[in-house]
């Protein structure tokens, strides 16, 4: 599996951390060594126009939802999914 150029693996209890893609893409993979049980994750996304310039955390991001004009965020959402999906079950 390639490492991340701009952001380190994350593991164990963290505190809230934003991370940002710098293209239209975001690939999350979750693996787990059968050693700890966990209760889950929490993730919110945020899509940005491309005019807009991150500044932080989104005010008044909601998790699951777009803030895409049109619906046009229903794929992206679909494929985040289906992701999570595949990376759980695979294992």
């Amino acid at each position: 599996m390639a490492r991340d150029r701009k952001y380190s693996r994350y593991c164990g209890q963290l505190k809230e951390f934003d991370i940002e893609s710098d293209r239209k893409f975001f690939r999350v993979t979750f693996r787990s060594n059968d050693r700890l049980d966990g209760t889950g994750f929490n993730a919110s996304y945020h899509f940005l126009d491309e005019v807009e310039v991150y500044t932080g955390k989104p005010v008044g991001t909601t998790t699951g939802k777009s803030h895409r004009p049109n619906g046009t965020g229903v794929l992206p959402l679909v494929s985040i999914l289906l992701i999570v999906y595949l990376a759980l079950w695979s294992h």
